[in-house]
């Protein structure tokens, strides 16, 4: 927590072993009182979060692993004072004085040792052997954790100073909205020189919209964030696409991502010059979500959450979503709150974590606009979700080490492979095409939702970069980055789409039910119907009816709450007779396998008696008479709870 009572709380939470080192003492008395409450806040988030990086004497061959994760929670827990970039500063200096001034005194020789004979002298040498290990080991321990310290305080300054920054770089800028913002001339705006807030942008986009001939891009709404603002969406038709072919383009999934708005909106910008100068225009409509996580970038500029990931959902927490000390806890990662069910959080993480997903698929507005969006749009042929800093084509599965069913695995190879090469020889820069697994495992992101629920190619580019806060000046050339993996995605579309098997009701490695389409007429399954059923259909089943039981709880109904109940009741029936049929069936087969010898368990053989009940006696059944005739006279029975 936040100290702000004295400094007899200074450093309270400093591990037992460096807590008497001269260093530590040096630390707490002299140079650093002035940022007392900074620091305190600093070693009592590392040692909570991170205690291994304290004991351990390898925290240097940890310590980037450390900073990444205590950097991008650090700055989210909202703790540090608005403005305060001075007071990090300020420290930063001084921890770096402290670490060169607890640099290893040079090697010197071993001191003379008194002559002695026998077992004393062997025992003196192997003590003064010892004694100087442990000093050496605790000096090396005090230097790691206050060399972390130093690099924890670069990345905060860092963080801090980059908004001032921007701010700064939007003042100084050329006005970018002239007369010579014109089609044509799009990409040359001085727009591209600086980051920019949300206003900021949508402005320029707005502007792009108005200037450009022909209705060839506008604009709609696709769907809300959790504090309702809405989130633009922008369309570029293109007068090639016979049949509206559309390829969908996502950005700023995750807040801290600053680069991949300004990217996109580069992009949007080329493709319109291109389309209006008639260079090589693609035959596709395109539509182009900058920003997604809308109330997380605002979030960005507006407090100190300079790295926040999430959105602003609080969770349930009874606090506004911008609260001090709160509000890294509170959020739903957008980019884990997609379905199917069945690759839907299937390693449950708490609410406080960066990567937490939700109740529910869709849980979110912002994810379950957009799902409902690509619902309604069959034309919809192909996605990218663009992301940074990996530098990587990653391409579905991420939820799973297997590859898609064959012949998916081949085309997205040859997709990969497509745009690695396409993207090198336009920019000179290699993006290596993999698994999205192969980074990590994930489970809910948009790319894999993509494919399978619509078994279209879908792509998630990451750009590359060393972090989440880079220079406004490689805007240019990260938008060039997007623009190429446009035009290559788009020429990978057609091999991907053809010689593709005849196509069914179910799209690939997606559960039967995967849309909303059906919700106005469930109807509860027979358990007749579920005995012929083999073992992998019922599970198939089981998991159809879980993934329509999650759409319904955040699905809009027609007939209102009641309606809602009702069919929310027929599918939790359904399931719970898919569940029956199923044990029932697994225990036939055991039964059939073991036999009937006395080794089968006792809950697998067959009932061959009745239970006995006792006779109640003529006292117990006039009583009994009696509570059911005042049972029947307080609480008459109706035929219906509700008239019809």
């Amino acid at each position: 927590m936040w100290c702000a009572k004295g400094t007899k709380y200074l450093f309270v939470h400093l591990p037992h072993p460096l807590s008497k080192e001269m260093a530590i003492k040096k630390l707490v008395k002299g140079v650093f009182q002035e940022h007392f409450e900074f620091l305190h806040w600093v070693h009592d988030y590392v040692h909570r979060t991170y205690p291994d990086a304290m004991r351990l004497g390898n925290a240097y061959a940890r310590r980037e692993q450390i900073l990444q994760k205590s950097g991008d929670a650090a700055v989210n827990l909202n703790l540090i004072p608005k403005h305060s970039w001075v007071h990090t500063s300020a420290a930063l200096q001084h921890a770096t004085c402290i670490v060169r001034s607890l640099q290893p005194p040079p090697a010197k020789g071993a001191p003379p040792v008194a002559k002695s004979s026998g077992p004393t002298k062997t025992k003196a040498r192997v003590e003064t052997k010892q004694t100087t290990a442990a000093s050496k080991n605790k000096l090396q321990r005090t230097q790691a954790l206050l060399q972390l310290l130093v690099e924890f305080l670069q990345l905060l300054c860092a963080c801090l100073m980059d908004v001032v920054a921007a701010a700064a770089c939007q003042q100084e800028a050329a006005p970018y909205l002239t007369s010579q913002f014109v089609p044509g001339q799009f990409t040359s705006s001085s727009f591209f020189a600086c980051f920019r807030p949300q206003d900021q942008i949508f402005k320029f986009l707005d502007t792009m919209v108005a200037r450009t001939p022909n209705n060839t891009l506008t604009k709609f709404t696709i769907s809300k964030t959790f504090v309702g603002r809405p989130i633009p969406a922008y369309k570029l038709s293109s007068a090639l696409s016979s049949n509206h072919s559309t390829i969908v383009v996502l950005s700023m999934m995750h807040a801290r991502e600053w680069i991949t708005a300004p990217a996109t909106v580069y992009a949007i910008a080329s493709l319109v010059d291109d389309f209006v100068t008639k260079n090589t225009p693609l035959p596709y409509d395109w539509v182009f979500v900058p920003i997604v996580n809308l109330d997380g970038y605002v979030a960005t500029w507006t407090t100190d959450e300079r790295l926040r990931r999430k959105n602003v959902n609080p969770l349930g927490a009874n606090i506004p979503y911008d609260a001090v000390g709160d509000s890294s806890q509170s959020g739903v990662d957008l980019n884990r709150n997609y379905g199917p069910l069945s690759v839907f959080n299937l390693v449950p993480t708490l609410k406080s974590s960066l990567i937490y997903p939700g109740p529910a698929p869709y849980s979110e507005p912002e994810t379950m606009g957009i799902h409902t969006w690509l619902q309604s749009h069959p034309e919809v042929v192909g996605a990218i979700d663009v992301h940074s800093y990996a530098g990587l084509i990653l391409t579905p599965f991420a939820s799973t080490t297997n590859t898609p069913d064959a012949p998916f695995n081949d085309k997205f190879t040859a997709l990969g492979a497509t745009m690695q090469d396409s993207i090198l020889k336009a920019t000179g820069v290699l993006y290596n095409a993999q698994p999205a697994s192969k980074l990590y495992l994930a489970y809910g992101t948009f790319g894999e939702y993509f494919f399978r629920v619509y078994g279209k190619p879908s792509v998630t580019f990451e750009l590359k970069g060393k972090s989440f806060i880079v220079p406004s000046t490689t805007i240019p050339g990260s938008g060039d980055h997007v623009v190429a993996v446009c035009r290559s995605f788009a020429e990978g579309i057609p091999p991907f789409m053809a010689n593709l098997p005849a196509p069914t009701t179910v799209p690939p490695n997606a559960p039967r039910n995967s849309g909303l389409q059906h919700v106005a007429s469930i109807v509860q399954i027979k358990a007749h119907e579920l005995r012929t059923k083999t073992k992998s259909e019922l599970i198939a089943e089981l998991d159809d009816f879980q993934q329509e039981l999650a759409q319904l709880r955040v699905a809009k109904v027609t007939g209102g709450a009641a309606s809602k109940l009702a069919k929310i009741k027929l599918v939790r029936r359904s399931i719970a007779r898919v569940l029956t049929v199923y044990n029932q069936t697994q225990k036939a087969r055991l039964r059939e396998k073991l036999g009937q010898g006395k080794h089968v368990p006792v809950d697998l053989r067959e009932k061959k008696t009745r239970a006995i009940r006792r006779a109640l006696t003529p006292e117990e059944k006039s009583i009994k008479t009696l509570k059911q005739q005042k049972k029947d006279a307080y609480f008459p029975k109706r035929r219906f709870a509700v008239k019809a």
